[in-house]
């Protein structure tokens, strides 16, 4: 559904592909769900829900980035008050409570996603299934109504040469300083007119066919496939499993709303990050946290498993050094004695804190990249080519973890995931452009100098042999 929506988007515009396919799907599968009288009619909600996923989640950040300056996208390289009006309006147009907790729009992916999952596993503790679905269905009645009230994105709307709806949303998201809206226009027409006059502007499927096109999807695709590779939504979705095997132990409802807590903390805290910290070495320094983290879990739970077994006199004459724990999380497994004092708390704080540092700069960051990096007639296309390659990797990855977890063993596994975190933040590293601070269109136009330069160097190499 996704490279769908993505050739819609690009058709008809962002906007009518997030007011149909979005909300509409969304709250219709929870009312299936929530009133479905068989197994097959919840496989059916699942499908509809599909749709909205395929359809929402590629755009979300797209679109965000199209609607931003770049200050909400990350900080200006420089500040100053006219700078601030417009940041203001902006977050006043969409969002009044930012004034109290103003952050990047780009980070508003992971901080709703952040937050959706605690209410959700908030809500399982103590509510019946259909119950809580019969709540979500709710939500999405005023969500879908809001939904009306967006605009199309000035990128798009200036792509197809519609200029005048242009700058009547930018005056909405910009405020009365005209002279950003004005500033803000001729700079996309200017990328826009090098493009047309150098013949790289393509319609349609020969966008996917570009050379350029095929560069920057195969530098973004590794970033994002990496990432999946490190096991983040693993660790996310299997939480009570990796803490067992490393050996910690969590009473597995509440597990679920710490980890969901800790993650929305961590989101909400990565806003001010990204204002601070430039892309690329924030998240090589993410990738290279986490890389840390899950060798400590490795090497933990390889001394686990390696210790000198416990007999159970010894639980009953030491106190200090065994702790013998019959079931105390309920979750059907016998708690495995522990002689390791400290360390029994490693696999706990190495678990939260891979998931605090991936909120603030690890997973966004990579996504926000694979957002910026394209130009306006291939953005929509490539997000959503994207969202397909991430889908099937953690389809891969969340089926092969448990036979992960039997043939290699968890220190192995941790040790793989160890090394694709590290390969995530090399590949940012020697991939991806420093994009922090520049608008979508500054963006684009470096990126083309840079191909014209590289061009011009290999003709005058051509010519000197």
């Amino acid at each position: 559904m996704a490279p769908a929506c993505g050739y819609l988007s690009d058709r008809f515009g962002r906007r009518p592909v997030l007011l149909i396919l979005g909300q509409p799907f969304l709250a219709a599968s929870w009312a299936m769900t929530a009133a479905a009288p068989s197994l097959e009619w919840i496989y059916a909600a699942r499908i509809v829900s599909g749709v909205s996923d395929g359809a929402v989640y590629p755009l979300l950040t797209l679109y965000i980035s199209e609607i931003s300056t770049s200050k909400l996208r990350g900080p200006r390289t420089s500040s100053n008050d006219e700078a601030d009006v417009t940041y203001e309006y902006t977050i006043l147009y969409f969002f009044p409570f930012f004034f109290l907790f103003p952050a990047p729009l780009a980070n508003l992916v992971a901080v709703t996603f952040s937050t959706g999952s605690l209410v959700a596993y908030a809500m399982g503790w103590a509510w019946h299934w259909r119950t809580i679905n019969w709540v979500l269905f709710g939500i999405s009645i005023p969500l879908a109504i809001m939904t009306l009230a967006i605009p199309e994105t000035p990128y798009y709307l200036l792509s197809v040469e519609r200029e005048a709806e242009a700058r009547s949303v930018l005056r909405k998201l910009r405020g009365p300083n005209q002279d950003a809206v004005d500033e803000e226009v001729s700079e996309i027409l200017r990328v826009k007119a090098k493009k047309d006059e150098s013949s790289r502007t393509k319609k349609g499927c020969m966008v996917l066919t570009q050379p350029d096109f095929l560069k920057l999807l195969a530098r973004s695709s590794t970033v994002n496939v990496l990432t999946m590779l490190s096991g983040m939504t693993v660790l996310f979705m299997f939480t009570i499993n990796v803490l067992r095997e490393s050996g910690a132990t969590w009473n597995p409802r509440a597990a679920a709303v710490i980890v969901a807590a800790v993650r929305v903390t961590s989101a909400c805290c990565s806003s001010y990050v990204q204002h601070v910290c430039r892309r690329i070495p924030l998240l090589v320094a993410s990738s290279s946290a986490i890389a840390v983290l899950y060798s400590a879990m490795a090497v933990t739970s390889f001394v686990r498993r390696n210790q000198p077994p416990v007999s159970p006199s010894a639980g009953a004459t030491s106190t200090n050094s065994t702790t013998t724990v019959n079931d105390d999380d309920g979750d059907g497994h016998p708690d495995q004695p522990s002689s390791l004092g400290f360390l029994d708390f490693v696999p706990t704080v190495c678990v939260l804190s891979i998931l605090a540092v991936n909120s603030l700069g690890y997973i966004p960051v990579a996504r926000l990249l694979s957002v910026e990096i394209f130009p306006t007639e291939s953005r929509s296309r490539a997000a959503s080519i994207n969202f397909v390659l991430i889908g099937l990797t953690l389809c891969g990855v969340t089926h092969l973890f448990p036979i992960s977890l039997e043939r290699m063993g968890f220190p192995l596994t941790c040790g793989f995931f160890a090394l694709s975190s590290a390969a995530t933040g090399l590949a940012a590293w020697a991939l991806m452009p420093e994009t922090k601070g520049r608008t979508l269109a500054a963006i684009e136009e470096r990126l083309n100098k840079n191909k014209e330069g590289a061009k011009d160097k290999k003709e005058e190499a051509e010519a000197n042999a």
